[in-house]
């Protein structure tokens, strides 16, 4: 694990291309670094004080409940090409429809 990349800010811990923990008692705005591809299912759930988050173009995928509960989320940079999972921004002032 050690020759992985490792980056440690802004709430968010990555370990080469995944996000392995998030800090959930940060506040504001949560910036995903280029290289991540997918955002893990309940990943931010409950991380309540986050209020914008920048999602990486190397983005593909937000799985199910991802930012599940994030009740001060309200600003988020989709892009059409990514997938969403079931109930990824339920519980925030993002409205989206799941398909």
């Amino acid at each position: 694990i050690e020759s992985l990349p490792q980056v440690k800010e802004n709430g968010i811990y990555v370990i080469g291309t995944t996000v392995a923990y998030v800090d959930k008692e940060f506040s504001g705005k949560v910036v995903i670094p280029e290289g991540v591809t997918v955002l893990e299912s309940s990943l931010f759930a409950h991380a309540r004080k986050i209020t914008e988050v920048c999602l990486p173009s190397t983005l593909t995928e937000i799985k199910s409940a991802c930012f599940y509960d994030c009740v001060s989320l309200e600003k988020i940079n989709l892009n059409e090409n990514i997938i969403i999972g079931e109930r990824a921004f339920d519980g925030t002032k993002i409205g989206v429809s799941y398909e």
